[in-house]
């Protein structure tokens, strides 16, 4: 993932974030898991190790 460059204001940093976790994952996030997350208000923090 390093050729994702979110320091580049010109670039739409949602959707490489959603391309970062399409990457990590192997899973495409869909606009239904979306606002599945969204109706159910839960968020979960990743935290740096």
């Amino acid at each position: 993932m390093n050729d994702l460059d979110f320091g580049d204001l010109r670039r739409n940093k949602r959707a490489m974030g959603l391309l970062a976790v399409r990457r990590f994952t192997g899973h495409e996030f869909t606009t239904e898991e979306l606002e599945r997350i969204t109706a159910a208000d839960t968020g979960y923090r990743i935290d740096q190790p």
